[in-house]
């Protein structure tokens, strides 16, 4: 992970940070942001000291299975970039 990425700043040539785990799973979410109501969005991602990958997304308190894959993903992605 860059410098710029871990501060949270703009990074490259997009304007948004590689690590955020909601810009990188966006794409699960593409239902509740075409629809005109307002969601709550919780994520969680970790990986524990034996690297084992954890995930929990929810949509309105309901499990989201969609976001906790790609929540995933953004782990397993920052564990090979760092």
């Amino acid at each position: 992970m860059t410098a710029a990425a871990s501060a949270g700043e703009e990074c490259g040539d997009h304007d948004s940070c590689p690590c955020c785990p909601f810009t990188n799973s966006i794409d699960a979410f593409s239902e509740q942001l075409a629809a005109q109501a307002f969601f709550g969005i919780r994520l969680y991602a970790c990986r524990d000291d034996n690297g084992m990958l954890a995930a929990d997304c929810r949509v309105n308190g309901e499990d989201f299975p969609a976001g906790a894959e790609l929540l995933r993903a953004v782990i397993r992605n920052a564990q090979l970039t760092q």
